[in-house]
């Protein structure tokens, strides 16, 4: 009967951000983070991102949170396969801000052109999430960096204001 509450649970609640788009990425990386037992926490306010096209909003959080998922599936204590995730909005920016844990290896990440290169041994199809999101920020007068303290891994995504404007007039009927 406990299972399957917490299936119920999970198919019930449903995400609200103000963006479909970013509602439907969420909610299938959800369910993914139920099944791989990784705890998932959202404060987004998915109307700052409106100005993003679906696919680029698509791409940029799928592959975010696939990374994400990557990284803490890897740890073996529970109460550290946690990622955060917020959208929010200060002064004249949208931040996109992802946290989670990740296991650091002794030499530190391995870094090609400022971003972290993929673990896995298949290079030729995979370390492109990154780079992508990267793109996709560029391509609205964004930026995005990461770091890491100690063993967590931060991502920022940061849109200027004057980027969602012009995006914005890109929509609007002529």
């Amino acid at each position: 009967i406990a299972e399957l509450q917490q299936a119920v649970d999970v198919y019930d609640s449903s995400i609200q951000t103000g963006n479909a788009v970013l509602d439907t990425v969420l909610v299938e990386k959800r369910l993914l983070c139920v099944q791989q037992q990784v705890q998932l926490t959202c404060l987004a306010d998915g109307g700052r991102l409106l100005f993003l096209k679906p696919m680029d909003l698509y791409v940029l959080f799928g592959n975010a949170l696939d990374n994400a998922l990557e990284a803490v599936r890897q740890i073996a204590d529970p109460e550290r396969r946690v990622i955060s995730l917020s959208v929010f909005g200060r002064e004249a920016v949208t931040v996109i801000q992802m946290e989670n844990y990740f296991v650091p290896r002794p030499s530190g990440l391995s870094v090609s052109d400022g971003l972290p290169r993929t673990s896995k041994a298949e290079t030729a199809y995979h370390g492109f999430g990154l780079r992508s999101i990267k793109g996709i920020a560029e391509s609205y007068g964004g930026t995005l960096s990461w770091r890491t303290e100690g063993d967590v891994f931060i991502l920022s995504v940061v849109f200027p204001q004057e980027a969602e404007a012009a995006a914005r007039a890109d929509y609007a009927p002529r």
